[in-house]
C-alpha cells in the first residue's frame, strides 16, 4: 500500500463530503479503487477488500479508522501515551452523530494534492458528485447487487478482476473519460 497517497484520498474525502459516516467512507472508497481497476488497471489504496454485510470493506484502512477510536479512548485514559495507533492519526477523526460516527479531518490538516495524479483527483471527485450525496444505506445497497460483491461470498477476498464487470456510466453519470477496458485489464494482469 502506499500509505500516504492512502492519507491523501481519505483526507480529501473527509474534507469535502458532510456526515461521512464510517460505512460510507468505506463504500466511497470502495468505487474509487474498483473503478481505478478498471478504468486504468490498478487500485489507488491497493488495500484488499472483503464482503462483509455492509458490502466491500478495505480491510486495512477499516482497521484503521478503528485504530482512531483507540487512539481517542488512550487519550482519554492516558497522555502519557503517544503511540500512534492509526495511519490517520493527526489527519482524521471521527466524531459521534446520532447512532454512529462521522469521518472529518483533524483541524489544520491539509490535503496535499501533489499526492494524487489529476486523474486519481478527477475520479474522487466523480465520485464525490455522483455519491457523496447518497445515504449510506443506498449505497450499501447498490454494491450489494455489483458483481464485485454479488459474486463472492461471504468473509471472502474480493478480487480487483470483478472490477471489469462494473458498469461505471452507471456508477458515476458524470464520468466524461473514456477509458479503454483492455488496456486497463492488460496493465492489471501485467502489475
Amino acid at each position: 500500500m502506499d500509505i500516504e497517497r492512502t492519507r491523501q484520498v481519505a483526507l480529501y474525502l473527509a474534507s469535502k463530503v458532510p456526515d461521512l459516516f464510517v460505512v460510507k467512507f468505506l463504500k466511497l472508497l470502495y468505487y474509487i479503487d474498483f473503478i481505478s481497476v478498471r478504468e486504468v488497471g490498478q487500485s489507488i489504496t491497493k488495500d484488499t477488500y472483503f464482503h462483509l454485510p455492509y458490502g466491500p470493506i478495505p480491510s486495512f484502512i477499516k482497521d484503521n479508522i478503528g485504530g482512531l477510536n483507540a487512539a481517542l479512548k488512550k487519550s482519554e485514559e492516558s497522555v502519557l501515551e503517544t503511540k500512534l495507533t492509526s495511519i490517520f492519526d493527526g489527519i482524521l477523526q471521527l466524531n459521534p452523530k446520532n447512532t454512529g460516527q462521522v469521518v472529518v479531518p483533524v483541524a489544520g490538516a491539509a490535503f496535499d494534492e501533489s499526492k494524487l495524479s489529476q486523474y486519481e483527483k478527477q475520479l474522487i471527485d466523480d465520485v464525490i458528485t455522483d455519491l457523496g450525496g447518497k445515504s449510506t444505506k443506498e449505497l450499501v445497497e447498490q454494491c450489494h447487487t455489483e458483481p464485485p460483491y454479488a459474486q463472492t461470498n461471504p468473509s471472502m477476498t474480493i478480487p480487483y478482476e470483478l472490477a471489469f464487470q462494473l458498469d461505471v456510466k452507471q456508477i458515476l453519470p458524470s464520468r466524461t473519460s473514456e477509458f479503454d477496458k483492455e488496456i486497463a485489464f492488460s496493465r492489471f494482469v501485467s502489475s
